[in-house]
């Protein structure tokens, strides 16, 4: 049986507006944020049953444990997006509302309003994905998971009690050829080139960026991205002819 053990009371905030997503913001996370939920779906499947319990900040996905942060809450009733950390109606703890800070602090220091303007109303609940995927980028979570309750969803960040064995450096090299397509079809992107440069450094690859070639290596693994005037990407070939 789905069960949280949670109550977010939406506080009412006059003269809100929903700003929309910053594109760069978006194109510079979605692509490791989605290849982690990717991996966690794989894990935990589409459709889990699932138990959180916001004292102990642990959620459960078919008996399996992880440690569960919350980010905010979607109203249905009105559409409107409220940070976790801007709910103080919701007694939660510290403990559980450290990703939710930390996003708050990152628009503070890079100055985007999006992340510290506490409610946004209307919201398109079809972007709550998008959200996500931005929280999971900047705090370094494993995934998310959207909890849906009678008329809410709210939105958690998860992370292994226990880090799972890394793979070869080849099989992440084979990995991320894949992976990068369906980033790309996945979202709608503006800038390819940035979502995917930005991609690569997060798994620890060296770029460099001749005309409208980017060239990524790490170790001895390399790959090589071309893309069109618009920076969307043409051709992606994983070895590179030295």
């Amino acid at each position: 049986m789905k069960k949280i053990i949670l109550t977010l009371l939406l506080t009412a905030v006059c003269h809100v507006h929903a700003l929309p997503i910053p594109n760069k913001l978006l194109e510079n996370h979605v692509g490791i944020a989605a290849d982690k939920q990717w991996t966690l779906l794989e894990k935990i499947g589409n459709e889990p049953e699932w138990q959180v319990n916001l004292n102990t900040g642990k959620i459960q996905f078919n008996q399996q444990e992880f440690d569960a942060q919350v980010i905010g809450s979607y109203a249905q009733s009105d559409r409107s997006w409220l940070w976790a950390w801007a709910n103080v109606q919701s007694g939660l703890s510290e403990n559980v509302l450290r990703d939710s800070q930390k996003l708050r602090d990152y628009g503070k220091h890079h100055q985007i309003k999006w992340l510290t303007q506490a409610k946004h109303r209307p919201y398109q609940e079809q972007n709550i994905h998008e959200l996500a995927s931005i929280a999971v980028g900047i705090t370094g979570a494993d995934g998310y998971y959207l909890a849906r309750t009678d008329n809410m969803i709210v939105v958690l960040t998860v992370r292994h009690t226990k880090q799972p064995t890394q793979a070869s450096v080849q099989q992440q090299h084979l990995h991320i050829i894949t992976t990068i397509p369906k980033i790309i079809g996945s979202f709608s992107l503006n800038n390819h080139q940035r979502v995917i440069e930005h991609y690569l450094h997060q798994k620890g690859y060296q770029t460099q960026m001749r005309q409208s070639i980017l060239t990524a290596r790490k170790d001895t693994h390399c790959l090589k991205a071309k893309f069109d005037k618009q920076k969307r990407l043409a051709e992606l070939l994983g070895q590179c002819d030295e």
